[in-house]
């Protein structure tokens, strides 16, 4: 591979702004119009991962360290797009030149907390909310001695913003936060409306969900919890038990309230309770339950994997 190729592409880009890397037809033209008929091959590879997002999700890291998410992308390119390592690894290395993330000193591995060991799970008896609330429930007005026309403005706010609620589409049990997160009435868990790698601009879960390793997972959740930026205001976030993540779990297609958390991944996500069944296989490592989304394959509800798997995650504070 050639230098002067990763040159060019760092030089369009300090030229013409990082909104070349979201037109790749323009970029193509413009790399082959600057290189006369040279770097050929390099030029499909950094055009390739503009068409494919690689390039935003690099510009987009908000939770991963960067060379964890670099070895991924590297491994992505040759998993699918049948790249040989060296082709895949200066494709990774020419666009991290090219956003001046290179320079980024390595973020320190922080040693993860140990497992928390679970007895296996049961599928919890969550009970189901119906009808409207009452103020005694869930209203602030409740916790006080109101008067009777109190009272009854309280029973019409309460009912009128059930109706919109169900209007809109939502469970009534999900209390938008406005910050980026929900709390569930029935468990009083909050949960971040976006997965792992993604971010919430104010509308909707924005940017590209990562599938981590469970360390990967621990890792950036200890990070997140650091930067006030990033993890909405709080800093105990965590990974779920079973329990938990199967409680915001729905049946049949709909596996996932997708006003509640729009953007959900049709995967399996991590939790932190440990399998204690014996691995078919034969393997001693150890095993952890996750919890499907999938809602074309919503009959499979969990299942396990060992921790050097990769999964998609979503995190929960009390």
């Amino acid at each position: 591979m050639s230098d002067p190729a990763q040159q060019l592409l760092r030089q369009l880009i300090c030229d013409y702004g990082i909104d070349l890397a979201r037109d790749p037809q323009r970029l193509n033209a413009l790399l082959k119009d600057h290189a006369r008929g040279q770097f050929k091959r390099e030029i499909f590879l950094c055009v390739q991962a503009a068409r494919e997002g690689i390039v935003l999700d690099l510009q987009n890291n908000q939770h991963l360290p960067l060379d964890a998410l670099s070895i991924r992308l590297i491994k992505q390119l040759q998993e699918d797009y049948g790249l040989d390592n060296q082709a895949a690894h200066w494709t990774i290395t020419a666009w991290l030149a090219a956003l001046n993330l290179n320079n980024t000193l390595p973020v320190p591995v922080i040693p993860a907390p140990p497992p928390i060991i679970v007895p296996a799970p049961t599928p919890p008896a969550i009970p189901v909310v119906t009808g409207i609330n009452t103020p005694s429930q869930t209203s602030p007005l409740s916790r006080v001695q109101p008067s009777q026309d109190d009272t009854d403005l309280s029973i019409l706010i309460e009912d009128s913003l059930a109706w919109f609620k169900r209007l809109l589409g939502w469970q009534q049990h999900y209390i938008n936060n406005g910050d980026g997160t929900v709390t569930d009435s029935r468990t009083e868990l909050q949960w971040m409306r976006f997965s792992l790698g993604q971010y919430w601009d104010g509308k909707t879960c924005a940017g590209r969900a990562i599938e981590c390793t469970l360390q990967e997972a621990l890792t950036a959740v200890q990070q997140l919890n650091n930067n006030r930026s990033l993890n909405c205001g709080y800093s105990d976030w965590r990974i779920p038990t079973w329990d938990e993540l199967n409680s915001i779990r729905g049946t049949g297609a709909k596996v996932i309230d997708a006003k509640a958390f729009p953007n959900t991944p049709d995967s399996r996500f991590w939790t932190i309770s440990e399998s204690t069944s014996l691995d078919l296989t034969g393997s001693t490592d150890k095993r952890f339950y996750t919890v499907n989304f999938n809602r074309f394959n919503s009959h499979y509800s969990f299942g396990t994997a060992l921790a050097h798997d990769i999964k998609y995650t979503r995190l929960v504070r009390v």
